[in-house]
């Protein structure tokens, strides 16, 4: 089976998974992987958004979707959407709790380094 392959099955079995329910935590991580997949296989802008924004509403306290997307939206040259998602993830505090998978280097400075990098290529007053 072809890479490719591999990969498109992936995602389709995180967004199923998703789709089961069951434990918040396996949920909110099934679509945070199935958003990290879109990203990696070059899918369409809008899938790519749409998917961490859902991951995002899964679990509205964790940075970690709005940081990847303001990455990904920078990577792609769209620098005041990536500033306005990284500032609102580097604004958030960092989980407490048996939360799963929490990326520590995120809420330690890295949403905003984030920002910065964004806003760099935003004139100034442009991001609010």
């Amino acid at each position: 089976m072809k890479r490719l392959d591999l990969d498109t099955r992936r995602v389709e079995a995180y967004e199923k998974r998703a789709v089961m329910g069951g434990a918040e935590d396996e949920v909110y991580i099934s679509l945070f992987e199935a958003s990290r997949a879109h990203e990696f296989l070059g899918h369409p802008h809008d899938v790519i958004v749409a998917s961490y924004l859902k991951t995002y509403e899964s679990r509205p306290y964790r940075a970690e979707p709005l940081f990847y997307l303001a990455r990904w939206l920078r990577m792609t040259k769209h620098y005041s959407l990536a500033a306005i998602y990284a500032r609102h993830a580097a604004a958030m505090s960092k989980p407490v709790g048996n939360e799963l998978s929490v990326e520590h280097a995120i809420y330690d400075g890295g949403a905003l380094d984030e920002f910065a990098a964004a806003a760099s290529h935003v004139a100034p007053g442009d991001v609010q």
